[in-house]
């Protein structure tokens, strides 16, 4: 689906414009941000995230081979799963998804808590401030 720009000339306005800036959709003409079939979903994408976390651009044919060890990935996780053994969220992974929402458009994009060296402390477990950070973030 082709980025709505009025959305996005929004998002890169706003004080989180780095969480959806994407180099890759920038550097496209014109004629080719408004060439829908450069935006049509495929049965296998594959995007680059740090370059383009709108995901605008699938490189998946352009790299074959990346792609062939995610799916072998994923067929190893696939018959290790055991959905007995799931984890609970951490809070410190929920904290950056609240800190994350934006309450302009009333959304929340999932991004990569791990990356962001505010949210390393993995021994971080208040809910409660967890909760009240939310109230606090949406009024």
């Amino acid at each position: 689906i082709k980025p709505n720009q009025k959305i996005y000339d929004m998002f890169m306005a706003s004080k989180k414009d780095f969480l959806y800036r994407s180099i890759t959709y920038d550097a496209l003409s014109e004629v080719e941000k408004n060439d829908v079939h450069n935006f049509l979903y495929d049965e296998i994408m594959l995007f680059n995230i740090d370059d383009d976390p709108i995901e605008s651009a699938n490189i998946a044919l352009q790299f074959p081979e990346i792609v062939d060890s995610l799916f072998q990935e994923l067929e190893t996780e696939r018959q290790n799963y055991d959905a007995r053994n799931r984890q609970d969220p951490l809070a410190i992974s929920v904290l950056a998804q609240v800190e994350s929402y934006d309450c302009e458009t009333s959304t929340n994009f999932q991004q990569s808590w791990g990356d962001d060296p505010r949210y390393l402390n993995d021994e971080f477990n208040d809910w409660n401030f967890v909760w009240q950070s939310a109230i606090d973030h949406i009024q």
